[in-house]
């Protein structure tokens, strides 16, 4: 487990591969935001299915420090922050997962 928060859960899965486990899975799983062949509506919008927020760009890094304080690097190397207590103008685009 990763991180936690109101409406999600992070964690890290150990798997050969996790894609396959997915559609093997299919119950389990809301598909519907990939845009390749694991694209699935069967589950969309049910609730209580896991549903992958990163499909089209997976996590690379994860860096959390405590509640409400993480950076997420995708594969593309994009960022996504959340630093509770420092304004938003404050963050800026230098704001990255090393300097957590």
């Amino acid at each position: 487990m990763l991180f936690t928060d109101t409406d999600c859960f992070c964690y890290e899965i150990q798997t050969d591969d996790v894609y396959k486990d997915m559609k093997a899975n299919l119950d389990l799983f809301d598909l519907s935001n990939y845009t390749n062949e694991f694209y699935d509506e069967i589950n969309k919008k049910v609730i209580c299915k896991f549903k992958d927020e990163c499909a089209v760009n997976p996590i690379k890094e994860f860096v959390g420090l405590r509640s409400k304080m993480y950076s997420i690097k995708t594969e593309n190397g994009s960022y996504a922050k959340r630093v509770k207590g420092i304004k938003t103008d404050k963050k800026g685009v230098t704001m990255i997962t090393r300097m957590y």
